[in-house]
This record gives structure tokens, sequence and C-alpha cells, in this order.
């Protein structure tokens, strides 16, 4: 493996490679249901670390993204599914958990189409939709919290 020159000024060094393999496999699994025909590729040949996005069926590079790009999406998926998802109780949650889940579904998959089609509309959604929720926890709690006295 060849060393790349240190990043200057106020840019990210690239992450390392196994890191990249794990946030490309992230990104791949999270997809998966909703793409099924994609391959995800890393080309160093560029000198810098670059993953493509490919359609399998026609051989077409739908995107070619920055290592940095795919690591921030794999770990916004990830605080969606293994954090705000994996909270849930399905079963004392009743329908608000069921609909919650929905949500946090659809964000993943919105963060997924922004990622491969570069909308800033869709991430503006995603962080529309996250802001409301915050407000509405924030609300719940401050109800259920007893006032100081």
């Amino acid at each position: 493996s060849t060393q790349r020159p240190e990043k200057a000024g106020n840019q990210a060094a690239e992450p390392d490679r196994e890191t990249l393999l794990q946030a490309v496999e992230d990104v791949r699994k999270a997809i998966e249901p909703v793409a099924q025909n994609l391959l995800f590729s890393i080309d160093d040949d560029t000198g810098r670390t670059i993953v493509k996005v490919v359609d399998a069926q026609t051989d077409e590079v739908i995107r070619q993204m920055p290592s940095e790009e795919v690591l921030a999406i794999s770990k916004a998926i990830e605080i969606i599914i293994n954090g705000l998802k994996v909270s849930l109780d399905m079963n004392a949650g009743g329908e608000l958990a069921q609909r919650l889940a929905a949500l946090y579904d659809y964000m993943s998959e919105r963060l997924l189409y922004a990622n491969l089609h570069n909308s800033q509309p869709a991430l503006d959604e995603v962080a529309g939709l996250l802001a409301t929720l915050r407000e509405a926890w924030a609300e719940i709690r401050s109800q259920v919290q007893p006032s100081a006295a």
C-alpha cells in the first residue's frame, strides 16, 4: 500500500481501508432492500480513495463519491437504525413504535437516495424530520419531568 501525503489545512485525512470497507458494507446492506442491483467498489487508482456505485445490470457508474462522504452516510444511517430504531419497544410502544420504525426506515432510505443522487433537498428533508422529532421529545420530556420548586 502506498503512503498518501497528509492533507493540509482543515481537510481530514482519508480513513483507513478497513474502516472504509466496513462503511461501504454498511451502506450496501442498508440499500439492499430497495436497490439490489447496485455494486460498490473502492477505486484507489486516482491517488485518492473513491467509492463507485455501479448498476450491476448495465455496468453504468451511477455515482462516485469520496470516502469521507461514504463514512458520513454510513454513520448517519447507523445512528438512525442502530440508535433510534433499535431503542423502540415494538410490544409496549404499539402503534407509535410502529410509526416511528417506519419513519426511521424512510429517513434511512432518503439518506441513501441523497447520497446516490447528490440530493441536498433529500438531506434537508431528513434533517427537518430529525429536528421535528427532537422538538417533540423535548416537549414530552418537559411535560413528564416535575418542575423545579
